[in-house]
């Protein structure tokens, strides 16, 4: 008897066992029916990372150089999108995510059809055809973004700034080493580097070499868009939303930091960009911006806009005070600090930065040609362009400079690219969902946002030939279209 009983025990202890492996999934439940936005939010902490497989084919040879522009490439952050959209799917979301398209869905295919022939008619569909999956996949993320951004944009933004505090920590360790980190952050996208290597980006200050940090980034440049752009998200988001007052030192501290981490990269235009918009928050703007305690913020779409009624100069004045004595409500003060200090920490390396002569410069001689290479390659296809991804491999044949060897790259104009590529039946249609864009937030503060993309685009081509620029340029405009996000009216 107590034998059987014994038996017994052991046989249920055994299946208890087998059996508490799957009861402890159930707890997994609330994660799996989230498990959309969990893939959404680890896509944002991820942006910036470029761990991928490239796969060379004949057409990512060019001139029998092997060109990563034209090499498809499989990216984490691919997979992750991918693993999203089956996500979207699985939990009947699609229809909802894509429904800004569906009022539009005549143009779109119209504008569908017209990309489909542009690629039929490059001398390189295969490139093409990658061109357009990816548009494809960074047109569902813009939507996923503005889908969700206004339900979750608490932990969204705190993903972002995960993201910039990696990159920020990175950088900073890269310019005291003057080489790379190494380690675990090649699996990120970290490439073995020194300030002897070849093609490497240093600058000159006073005569020295200073090697410009990359982090995770193909280039200083792109990590100093990135950077720029963070701040400036933060900034626009921090006193617009309340839920964010719990984590308002945190990101503060972060704003900071990636300050620093923007200036060690010397990235010229990005510093005058961050001076120009620390400048319109801080002194432009008669209420001080919308970092100030006291600024009121209106929905966008809920009846017509109003604008905070004007205050005496006394008030001004005793709110100012009140700001000096109350380091809570100070946060524009802390913004322009952060800006001031971030410069004397590093003045004499910027200073030295930006007295060189950057009309003389090699760079801008090469820049100049590749933009004379893009218009005489539209003049020669006026209409449809030479094809998605295919500036590149015309670009030997249109090159006015002696060797390609050393600046093989697109031209560092996203219009000009557009227009190569895509000729006026595509440059077209851009130009109008820019404009749109501008008319949506042109009375907001996000407006900040738009001309800073409109510049970068019109200086460098990573927003739209990288896959970290890509996703930031997908991630704000999705941002940027978000109907019921609150504005900030000046």
């Amino acid at each position: 008897m107590f034998r059987s009983q014994a038996v017994r025990g052991e046989k249920e202890f055994l299946l208890s066992a087998l059996v508490k492996p799957f009861a402890d999934f159930r707890d997994l439940r609330p994660l799996l029916q989230n498990i959309d936005n969990v893939l959404y939010l680890l896509l944002i902490v991820f942006l910036p990372t470029q761990l991928g497989r490239h796969f060379w084919l004949n057409d990512s040879i060019v001139g029998g150089m092997r060109v990563d522009y034209l090499s498809p490439t499989l990216y984490l952050t691919d997979l992750l999108i991918v693993s999203l959209f089956f996500a979207t799917v699985f939990k009947k979301k699609t229809y909802i995510v894509l429904s800004p398209m569906v009022k539009h869905r005549y143009f779109l295919a119209l504008l569908f059809c017209v990309v489909f022939i542009n690629i039929v008619l490059a001398d390189y569909p295969v490139i093409g055809i990658y061109g357009l999956v990816k548009l494809m996949e960074l047109v569902f993320f813009g939507l996923y973004t503005k889908y969700v951004f206004q339900k979750m944009n608490r932990n969204i933004l705190i993903s972002f700034s995960i993201g910039m505090l990696f990159e920020s920590a990175i950088a900073i360790f890269q310019f005291v080493k003057q080489s790379s980190v190494g380690g675990l952050l090649y699996f990120f996208g970290e490439r073995a580097f020194h300030s002897q290597t070849p093609g490497i980006a240093n600058a000159s200050v006073y005569g020295h070499l200073v090697l410009r940090p990359y982090g995770t980034f193909p280039h200083p440049n792109v990590l100093a868009g990135y950077l720029l752009v963070g701040i400036m998200l933060l900034v626009l988001c921090l006193r617009a939303n309340t839920s964010l007052k719990k984590n308002r030192l945190l990101f503060i501290f972060i704003i900071f930091i990636s300050s620093i981490a923007l200036f060690i990269t010397l990235s010229r235009i990005a510093i005058i960009l961050w001076l120009m918009s620390v400048f319109w928050i801080v002194f432009i703007k008669g209420q001080w911006g919308p970092f100030q305690a006291g600024t009121k913020f209106y929905c966008s779409s809920g009846g017509r806009l109003r604008r905070p009624e004007s205050r005496t100069v006394t008030s001004r004045l005793a709110t100012l005070a009140r700001r000096i004595i109350n380091i809570e409500r100070n946060s524009s003060l802390i913004l322009f600090f952060i800006f001031t200090l971030s410069l004397f920490l590093f003045s004499e390396t910027a200073r030295g930065r930006f007295t060189e002569n950057i009309f003389t410069g090699e760079s801008l001689e090469q820049r100049l040609q590749l933009a004379i290479s893009a218009i005489t390659m539209w003049q020669a296809h006026p209409i449809f362009g030479v094809g998605l991804n295919n500036f590149l491999t015309h670009l030997p044949a249109y090159y006015p400079g002696k060797s390609l060897i050393f600046y093989l790259q697109p031209v560092h104009n996203v219009f000009l690219l557009t227009l190569a590529e895509g000729g006026v039946i595509i440059f077209l249609p851009l130009l109008f969902f820019f404009w749109r864009t501008y008319e949506f937030c042109k009375k907001s503060s996000s407006l900040l946002l738009i001309v800073t993309f409109f510049i970068l685009g019109s200086i460098d081509h990573y927003l739209f030939t990288l896959q970290q620029g890509q996703l930031l340029t997908a991630f704000v405009f999705g941002f940027l279209w978000v109907k019921n996000k609150i504005h900030i009216i000046d």
